[in-house]
This record gives C-alpha cells, structure tokens and sequence, in this order.
C-alpha cells in the first residue's frame, strides 16, 4: 500500500498573515521565553531541598528508576496466588461461557409470593428481576433486589458453628443422628409466615418423625392476624403525634395507609 503525500500549497511572498499559539506568545514576553527554553512551568524542571540544592529531572528519574528496580530485588517472591480453571467433566445444558441464563423463580413473602426471573452466569445468580409475563407481577421492591447480594455476603458463615463456637462437620452429624434418634424429644422450628410449597413438605415430613416437634411462624404484625382473614390495615399517620414501629418499615416497603401525612 504507497503512502499519500500531501501537496501543501506555497504561501504567497507578500501574505503577512502570522497565526500565533497563544496571547504569550503574540507578546513574546521574557517571562514566555523563559517558559519556552523550561518546556514546562515555573519548578518542573528542577526541585530545591532545604539546603537549595538543584536536582534536574534527569536525576530524579535516575533516582526513582533505581528505587523501582531495588524494589523489585526484594518483592521477587510477592505474587498473586496461582489458581486453575478447571473445566466442566460434564457441561450442564443450555450453558455457554460468557451468555447469561434466565430461569422463572418467585420469592416467598407474608401472604404470597412475588414472581421473578433470574439472571445466572455458569450457574452464579447475578441479577433478580420481575417476570412480567405472570400475572400477578407487581414489580419488584428493595428487598428483592437485595436479595441476590444474601449470596455473596461476606457475613455469611463460612464454618459450621454450635453455641457460637466453629464445629466440625462429624460433631454435626452426631448431633443430627442424636436428634434422629430421639424422635419424641422437644425440638422447635421458627420461620417467617410466607406460603412455600417446599418448606410445607418438609414440614410435614418433619411432624410425621418427630411427634413433639413444634413449628412457629414469625411476622411483623399485619392486618390479617390481628384482624381477620381479608382485612387490611389503612393507618392515618395525620391524627398520630409519636408512631412506633416493630420491624415493619411502614414509610416504604410495608404499605399501611398512605404516607404523604406522615412527610409533611
């Protein structure tokens, strides 16, 4: 491939025309000049210690070019752990490095279930969103979307843990088997009042084996336990001078009557 040359015209003899730079240089000050020869402002070109001696940038690039190869004698061994992709013995279907895989979920809450789709990447969960083809689908809120960070929690326990103390897994499995075995004794299960069709079989398997076991459902308070079946609270935030609240976040997640009173 030839290069193109371009043929610049020639400028007339008797044109005068002079493009300046900047306004320095249509004054063609001595402070410009000075800044002209130096290539850089005022104190780049040189530093000055306490004893106003002179280093040039020459030096002090020699200086730090040393510095950096002296450092690297003694950080020869700091290196970043080696790890090792292994590959799948089996590839699961539908999986392709890099593309995103959606599945249909739904997330248990009090009184329901709110439908969603998930977004995995080789089978890591990264995005949680709603499934607007059900429907029932209202969206999603904050504790949804948070949801998929329960995953990635650095507070989550890592060990296996009794009375606050790390375990080992074959201390698990003898106190299960003790609690396999002892089928009459007292043993109670909290968990929060939503409708799970899994958790529900598993109760009920859990009953049949251990016939004094006792399940218990938690929730912050709502209309339907307190009032009824079908009953929704509708709070009047205007007419409360003090308002207490029991893990329920009635000014966002939690709807309990409307809240612009409460703003104002």
């Amino acid at each position: 491939m030839s290069k193109r040359i371009w043929n610049h015209p020639e400028a007339d003899a008797g044109n005068t025309t002079v493009a300046w730079r900047s306004p320095g240089q249509l004054q063609d000050s001595k402070e410009f000049r000075t800044w002209l020869e130096r290539e850089f402002p005022q104190g780049a070109a040189e530093m000055a210690d306490g004893e106003d001696v002179e280093t040039s940038r020459r030096s002090f690039l020699k200086l730090m070019g040393a510095s950096t190869a002296l450092a690297g004698f003694g950080m020869a061994a700091c290196r970043r752990p080696e790890s090792y992709i292994v590959p799948y013995t089996k590839a699961p279907e539908w999986v392709i490095p890099g593309k995103a895989t959606y599945y249909a979920s739904s997330m248990p809450r009090a009184g329901g279930a709110a439908p969603l789709v998930v977004t995995t990447f080789e089978g890591r969960p990264t995005k949680v969103g709603s499934n607007t083809l059900h429907p029932d689908n209202e969206g999603t809120d904050a504790f949804v979307q948070a949801s998929v960070l329960d995953l990635y929690s650095v507070s989550r326990s890592r060990v296996i843990l009794r009375e606050g103390k790390k375990a080992s897994r074959r201390e698990l499995d003898e106190m299960i088997a003790a609690l396999a075995k002892n089928t009459g004794g007292k043993i109670g299960f909290v968990f929060g009042a939503d409708e799970s069709p899994t958790r529900t079989r598993l109760t009920r398997e859990l009953a049949t084996k251990f016939s004094a076991a006792k399940f218990y459902q938690y929730e912050p308070l709502v209309g339907e336990p307190v009032l009824g079946d079908g009953v929704k609270t509708a709070v009047d935030f205007a007419r409360a001078d003090r308002i207490l609240s029991f893990d329920c976040d009635f000014a966002a997640l939690d709807s309990q009557g409307p809240v612009r009173p409460f703003y104002d």
